[in-house]
């Protein structure tokens, strides 16, 4: 895990060196192993690259990474099975000097130039300059796990793992002042991909481009289909099949040369990791959890995992004082308004982690968005037997629905009249997206997931610590995606395969759960707290000095300040 920057133009500019250089100082934090930076001798290509040591530790391994006497590489993240891939291309042929990753990055690009990215079970974004072709490759993992910001002004290119490291070089990348008036009114971003500043966009997850002569060249390297065909598997099949993709995939994200450890939130995905690579160690790996004076406290459910199987587990206890006086600092790392306290409990974990000597943490972000974690999902199960004309099974979900979820949550019955409506052209707007869960799991993996998947990425990488996510593995979520929706959602429980899989090695509470909390923190304490009156009087004027409109939301206003004092 590192920061990259990289500076790309179709004439010579001197003093590229030290444009490279002020931009991957910015991002020393992401890597504070070592840093790097190149620059080709014609001046057109600068690259730069700070190092997170993970996988080979020695100074061979660090980047700016050449291969060949052609190609440069700087790299951000991690190829999980590049041993794999490693052995086939020896049998090919190419000889290695190093044991890292980013060497096979480099020698698979040789072999089959950009389709070498199909190849990688991994998160990544990197660039990769070809000096005989006089062109920059750059790609970015499938999910969107490792960020990639550019900026292209006239025929250069700006490329970095954050946008600070953009603006200290570009006097036209400003604060998007419209951006901000609109998360004021409650509406946000409408695409995890859009940011707070002007000028700056996006490489989109499971994207590859060339830069060439001045023109950017973007295209897809790989989707997911929600109309692949169900894969008619028994139920027990099915689970076996689940469980050996997810352990499959937590073995690939246990590679490493440095301490390992796993955030344990309480709820049914980190358990479900903890309890497995409790399996897998040689001594029980260490967990770490946030735990909050109030409702949303999960410590229960964390020591119920903890005592079955012996785990060490540390605690961190987050609160409004840790929150409104590290906000600005939070804010320059994140280079958005942080709209929940969860955020900073995340924060806190990864902070934890590394004071305990842990340089990679191990996580449960991702399966909800497959797996029907969100009780908005859960309708579109329940609502597709209704379709279908599965009466007894729609009856049966819907008082297990009922149950479940409250009294006061009602599944309504506006959808009795939903399959009538759509034969006449009419839908209403829950289906913008898909009618069935498979439409909307696709949906929300590819538009919704990215905004989590920035947290996770700036929580640790603010402390050297490098996130690993064994759900987001696309192996596990095609298959997934290609299972009946009553393996994923059942008699009220979402995560059903999940649950079946490793329901020996659960706590039998764990098992049985049905609500979701996570680190959730109680935002509206934190925002109502006395210490939060000076920072609200401070942001307030501040928002009204340049034309924005202030809002009735203390939280968001608190937090619109505080990305206003850092990138205004």
């Amino acid at each position: 895990m590192c920061g990259i920057s990289g500076v790309f133009s179709s004439y010579g500019n001197p003093t590229i060196e030290h444009t490279v250089d002020r931009m991957i100082k910015s991002l020393r934090h992401r890597g504070p192993d070592n840093i790097g930076i190149w620059v080709s001798e014609n001046e057109r290509c600068g690259l730069g690259h700070a190092r997170l040591s993970i996988i080979d530790l020695s100074p061979v391994s660090n980047q700016p990474m050449h291969y060949l006497n052609r190609y440069v590489l700087v790299f951000n993240g991690e190829i999980y099975n590049y041993l794999e891939l490693k052995e086939k291309l020896i049998t090919i042929g190419y000889d290695f000097h190093t044991d890292s990753d980013a060497e096979v990055v480099l020698a698979l690009y040789d072999y089959k130039g950009e389709k070498c990215v199909a190849d990688f079970d991994g998160m990544f974004s990197f660039l990769l300059y070809d000096k005989t072709n006089d062109e920059l490759f750059g790609a970015r993992d499938r999910f969107g796990e490792k960020p990639f910001y550019y900026h292209k002004s006239s025929d250069t290119l700006y490329v970095a793992s954050e946008v600070k490291a953009i603006k200290a070089v570009s006097s036209t990348v400003q604060l998007d002042l419209e951006a901000i008036q609109d998360y004021l009114n409650g509406n946000g971003l409408t695409s995890s991909e859009r940011t707070y500043f002007s000028g700056i966009e996006t490489l989109p997850p499971a994207h590859y481009f060339f830069f060439r002569r001045g023109t950017m060249d973007i295209k897809r390297y790989w989707s997911l289909s929600p109309n692949k065909q169900i894969n008619r598997i028994s139920d027990i099949d099915a689970i076996d099949q689940f469980d050996y993709l997810l352990r499959k995939s937590i073995r690939l994200r246990l590679r490493a040369d440095v301490p390992v450890g796993c955030s344990l939130s309480g709820g049914l995905d980190s358990s479900v990791l903890a309890a497995n690579l409790h399996e897998f160690a040689d001594a029980p790996l260490p967990t770490f959890s946030a735990r909050f004076n109030s409702n949303l406290d999960e410590g229960p459910w964390v020591s119920k995992l903890t005592e079955k199987l012996s785990l060490p587990n540390t605690q961190v206890w987050p609160d409004a004082n840790g929150f409104i006086s590290e906000l600005d600092k939070l804010t320059w790392h994140h280079e958005f308004p942080v709209r929940s306290g969860s955020v900073y409990a995340q924060w806190c974990v990864m902070r934890l982690a590394k004071n305990h000597g842990i340089k990679v943490m191990l996580d449960g972000q991702g399966a909800d968005e497959y797996l029907a974690g969100y009780d908005e999902l859960k309708y579109y199960v329940v609502w597709a037997y209704y379709r279908k004309f599965k009466l007894v099974s729609y009856l049966r979900e819907r008082r297990y629905f009922k149950k479940t979820f409250g009294a006061g949550t009602s599944l309504g019955l506006k959808h009795l009249m939903d399959p009538v409506l759509m034969t006449f052209g009419f839908r209403r707007s829950i289906y913008d997206n898909g009618e069935s869960l498979r439409d909307q799991s696709c949906y929300y993996l590819s538009e919704k997931l990215g905004e989590l998947l920035r947290f996770a990425d700036r929580n640790s990488m603010a402390h050297g610590v490098e996130v690993r996510l064994p759900y987001l593995s696309a192996e596990l979520i095609e298959f997934t995606l290609s299972l009946n929706e009553s393996l994923i959602y059942r008699n009220g429980k979402s995560k059903y395969i999940l649950r079946e899989a490793n329901k020996n090695r659960l706590p039998p509470e764990t098992y049985y759960r049905t609500d979701k909390i996570g680190f959730v923190a109680p935002d509206q304490k934190w925002g109502a707290d006395s210490l939060a009156d000076d920072l609200f009087r401070t942001s307030f004027l501040q928002l009204e000095q340049l034309g924005l409109r202030p809002c009735s939301s203390k939280f968001r206003i608190i937090t619109a300040g505080a990305l206003i004092r850092q990138f205004y």
